[in-house]
Protein backbone atom coordinates (compact mmCIF):
# COMPACT_ATOMS: atom_id res chain seq x y z
CA UNK A 1 0.00 0.00 0.00
CA UNK A 2 1.97 3.21 -1.36
CA UNK A 3 -0.09 6.03 -1.25
CA UNK A 4 -0.41 9.77 0.15
CA UNK A 5 -1.11 7.87 3.49
CA UNK A 6 2.00 6.33 3.37
CA UNK A 7 4.14 9.33 2.30
CA UNK A 8 1.87 10.62 5.55
CA UNK A 9 2.94 8.16 7.83
CA UNK A 10 6.23 8.18 6.70
CA UNK A 11 6.66 12.44 6.48
CA UNK A 12 6.15 12.30 10.98
CA UNK A 13 9.20 10.60 10.78
CA UNK A 14 11.74 11.21 7.77
CA UNK A 15 12.32 15.11 7.21
CA UNK A 16 10.70 15.76 3.72
CA UNK A 17 8.29 12.23 3.92
CA UNK A 18 11.55 10.31 2.77
CA UNK A 19 11.94 6.73 3.90
CA UNK A 20 14.85 5.36 5.50
CA UNK A 21 17.24 4.04 2.86
CA UNK A 22 17.66 1.06 5.03
CA UNK A 23 13.69 0.12 4.83
CA UNK A 24 13.81 1.23 1.19
CA UNK A 25 16.24 -1.51 0.70
CA UNK A 26 15.27 -4.68 2.66
CA UNK A 27 18.38 -6.70 1.40
CA UNK A 28 21.28 -3.93 2.05
CA UNK A 29 19.55 -4.10 5.70
CA UNK A 30 19.61 -7.78 5.96
CA UNK A 31 22.92 -8.05 4.39
CA UNK A 32 24.15 -5.70 6.79
CA UNK A 33 23.00 -7.11 9.80
CA UNK A 34 24.17 -10.58 8.81
CA UNK A 35 27.46 -9.24 8.40
CA UNK A 36 27.51 -7.69 11.14
CA UNK A 37 26.02 -10.44 13.27
CA UNK A 38 29.39 -12.56 11.86
CA UNK A 39 31.90 -9.66 13.06
CA UNK A 40 30.17 -9.76 16.59
CA UNK A 41 30.18 -13.43 16.51
CA UNK A 42 34.52 -13.54 15.35
CA UNK A 43 34.77 -10.45 17.99
CA UNK A 44 33.27 -12.63 21.15
CA UNK A 45 35.37 -15.92 19.95
CA UNK A 46 38.38 -14.05 20.05
CA UNK A 47 38.05 -12.91 23.61
CA UNK A 48 36.21 -15.35 25.57
CA UNK A 49 37.34 -18.76 23.35
CA UNK A 50 40.93 -17.37 23.36
CA UNK A 51 41.99 -14.21 25.25
CA UNK A 52 39.74 -14.84 28.39
CA UNK A 53 39.91 -18.31 28.29
CA UNK A 54 41.02 -18.53 31.83
CA UNK A 55 38.18 -16.57 33.25
CA UNK A 56 36.47 -19.75 32.54
CA UNK A 57 38.49 -21.88 34.05
CA UNK A 58 37.85 -20.27 37.47
CA UNK A 59 36.11 -21.79 39.67
CA UNK A 60 32.89 -19.97 39.49
CA UNK A 61 29.83 -21.60 40.54
CA UNK A 62 27.43 -19.84 38.36
CA UNK A 63 29.04 -21.43 35.07
CA UNK A 64 28.30 -24.03 33.67
CA UNK A 65 30.46 -27.45 32.92
CA UNK A 66 32.45 -27.22 29.57
CA UNK A 67 30.21 -29.44 27.64
CA UNK A 68 27.02 -27.46 28.25
CA UNK A 69 28.68 -24.10 27.62
CA UNK A 70 29.67 -25.67 24.30
CA UNK A 71 26.20 -26.90 23.83
CA UNK A 72 24.57 -23.55 24.55
CA UNK A 73 26.94 -21.59 22.23
CA UNK A 74 24.14 -21.39 19.33
CA UNK A 75 21.97 -19.72 22.05
CA UNK A 76 24.67 -17.32 22.65
CA UNK A 77 24.58 -16.56 18.78
CA UNK A 78 21.30 -16.37 18.73
CA UNK A 79 21.71 -13.57 21.43
CA UNK A 80 24.29 -11.26 19.21
CA UNK A 81 21.66 -11.68 15.98
CA UNK A 82 18.71 -9.88 18.78
CA UNK A 83 21.32 -7.15 19.85
CA UNK A 84 22.45 -6.58 16.06
CA UNK A 85 18.57 -6.50 14.99
CA UNK A 86 18.37 -3.73 18.25
CA UNK A 87 21.17 -2.00 17.25
CA UNK A 88 19.85 -1.47 13.69
CA UNK A 89 16.81 -0.53 14.42
CA UNK A 90 17.84 2.22 16.54
CA UNK A 91 20.17 3.37 14.24
CA UNK A 92 18.17 3.73 11.56
CA UNK A 93 15.33 5.23 13.59
CA UNK A 94 17.40 7.87 16.01
CA UNK A 95 19.00 9.38 12.79
CA UNK A 96 16.23 8.85 10.14
CA UNK A 97 18.54 8.44 7.20
CA UNK A 98 21.52 6.29 7.43
CA UNK A 99 23.81 7.49 10.03
CA UNK A 100 27.51 8.52 9.13
CA UNK A 101 29.74 5.89 10.42
CA UNK A 102 30.65 8.66 12.73
CA UNK A 103 27.66 9.53 14.27
CA UNK A 104 27.14 5.83 14.58
CA UNK A 105 30.28 5.25 16.77
CA UNK A 106 29.15 7.61 19.04
CA UNK A 107 25.98 6.16 18.82
CA UNK A 108 27.87 2.94 19.72
CA UNK A 109 29.67 4.44 22.18
CA UNK A 110 26.58 5.44 24.43
CA UNK A 111 24.42 2.36 23.70
CA UNK A 112 26.92 -0.23 24.33
CA UNK A 113 28.36 1.79 27.73
CA UNK A 114 24.41 1.72 28.52
CA UNK A 115 23.85 -1.78 27.95
CA UNK A 116 27.16 -2.74 29.18
CA UNK A 117 26.71 -1.12 32.78
CA UNK A 118 23.07 -2.16 32.49
CA UNK A 119 24.40 -6.07 32.28
CA UNK A 120 26.60 -5.74 34.82
CA UNK A 121 24.84 -3.84 37.48
CA UNK A 122 21.27 -6.30 36.58
CA UNK A 123 23.78 -9.90 36.77
CA UNK A 124 25.40 -8.81 39.70
CA UNK A 125 22.26 -8.17 41.88
CA UNK A 126 21.30 -11.90 41.00
CA UNK A 127 23.98 -13.97 39.83
CA UNK A 128 26.51 -15.22 41.87
CA UNK A 129 29.25 -14.45 39.40
CA UNK A 130 32.47 -12.54 40.88
CA UNK A 131 32.08 -8.68 39.68
CA UNK A 132 35.89 -8.82 38.16
CA UNK A 133 33.92 -11.15 35.46
CA UNK A 134 31.23 -9.39 34.96
CA UNK A 135 33.34 -6.24 34.76
CA UNK A 136 35.20 -8.08 31.68
CA UNK A 137 32.28 -9.65 30.09
CA UNK A 138 30.58 -6.52 29.86
CA UNK A 139 33.66 -4.61 28.65
CA UNK A 140 32.99 -7.04 25.70
CA UNK A 141 29.92 -6.43 25.27
CA UNK A 142 30.55 -2.42 25.19
CA UNK A 143 33.36 -3.67 22.80
CA UNK A 144 30.71 -5.49 20.49
CA UNK A 145 28.18 -2.75 20.31
CA UNK A 146 30.17 0.02 19.46
CA UNK A 147 32.21 -2.06 16.71
CA UNK A 148 29.11 -3.45 15.36
CA UNK A 149 27.03 0.25 15.37
CA UNK A 150 29.77 1.70 13.70
CA UNK A 151 30.18 -1.89 11.19
CA UNK A 152 26.15 -1.01 10.37
CA UNK A 153 26.39 2.00 9.04
CA UNK A 154 29.43 1.51 7.07
CA UNK A 155 27.95 -1.14 5.83
CA UNK A 156 24.32 0.27 5.10
CA UNK A 157 26.07 3.16 3.28
CA UNK A 158 26.70 0.61 0.55
CA UNK A 159 27.20 -2.75 0.32
CA UNK A 160 30.14 -3.69 -1.94
CA UNK A 161 32.04 -6.77 -2.69
CA UNK A 162 34.84 -4.67 -1.33
CA UNK A 163 32.99 -3.98 1.91
CA UNK A 164 32.04 -7.80 1.87
CA UNK A 165 35.11 -8.91 1.64
CA UNK A 166 36.45 -6.75 4.08
CA UNK A 167 33.79 -7.95 6.33
CA UNK A 168 34.74 -11.44 6.27
CA UNK A 169 38.30 -11.07 6.03
CA UNK A 170 38.29 -9.64 9.28
CA UNK A 171 36.31 -11.96 10.71
CA UNK A 172 38.60 -14.87 9.33
CA UNK A 173 41.11 -12.61 11.08
CA UNK A 174 39.48 -13.03 14.35
CA UNK A 175 38.71 -16.51 14.11
CA UNK A 176 42.35 -17.21 13.34
CA UNK A 177 43.44 -14.81 15.90
CA UNK A 178 41.68 -16.62 18.67
CA UNK A 179 42.66 -20.47 17.23
CA UNK A 180 46.44 -18.98 17.24
CA UNK A 181 45.79 -17.57 21.26
CA UNK A 182 44.13 -20.79 22.38
CA UNK A 183 47.07 -22.49 20.91
CA UNK A 184 49.90 -20.30 22.83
Amino acid sequence: MSGSNDRGRYAARFPGGQRSPANANPGRAIGAVFLAWLIFIGIDFLFHASILRLLWDDPVPAFLEPQTLFERIPFGYGSFLVLVILVFHLLTRIHGRLPEPGAALTFGLFFGGLFSLNHFLALYSFVAIPAKHLGIFSLVYFLELTVVSWLLAALLSGITVGRILGTVGALILLLAGGVAIQNL
